[in-house]
């Protein structure tokens, strides 16, 4: 037994040895992808699902250049909020512009309780919009040869339309505020 340990120590070593110069990295260029399954819990939402698929770009085999990448994500929580969204992230010129951003469509209930800080939980107005969500992002280098190095200049724009569908009465019954239509926005609008 202890010839058979001896003799497999030896053809392990020698196995280990055998090894060549490791190969220099290389980073892929092209289009890649990626499908990513996501559960997971938070109090508000109770129990959420969310399903991601990411395409990503390179053009240039430098590992210091950023990959373009393009997300796509859907998600639904035990509390019957839905949301879709695509989220593009694109570097151009040499990394020296960068835009970015996202569009969702939500259809998230929330519940409004009034305005400041001392409202009952029994003020809850259960609220259902239908939202349109879009940010855009576009830097440009000003100094340095890259959006991440140095000074960079920014355009942003982010706005959002929210169509108040339903606002359920109170648990006692009555209509509050929301319902009622005496809060600016009961009907939704938009926001930026």
């Amino acid at each position: 037994m202890k010839y058979l340990l001896v003799v497999l120590l030896l053809l392990s070593q020698t196995v280990y040895g055998a090894d060549t110069a490791p190969e220099r990295d290389t980073v892929a260029t092209g289009f890649g992808w990626s499908i990513v399954p996501l559960i997971a819990y938070t109090p508000e939402t109770r129990w959420m699902g969310v399903l991601a698929a990411f395409l990503t770009y390179r053009d240039i085999a430098d590992e210091s250049f950023r990959t373009s990448s393009l997300s796509v994500a859907v998600q639904a929580t035990q509390n019957e909020q839905f949301a879709l969204g695509l989220y593009p992230e694109i570097y151009l010129d040499s990394n020296r512009i960068r835009v970015a951003g996202s569009v969702e469509w939500m259809l998230y209930p929330f519940r409004f309780f009034g305005i400041g800080n001392n409202n009952p939980s029994s003020n809850g107005e259960l609220y259902t919009p239908y939202s349109i969500k879009m940010q855009c992002r576009a830097l440009h280098a000003v100094s340095g040869r890259r959006v991440q190095h140095g000074l960079s200049a920014v355009l942003r724009l982010d706005i959002r339309h929210d169509d108040i569908r339903s606002v359920e009465l109170r648990e006692d019954g009555t209509a509050g505020p929301l319902r009622s239509g005496e809060i600016t926005g009961s009907n939704g609008g938009w926001f930026n």
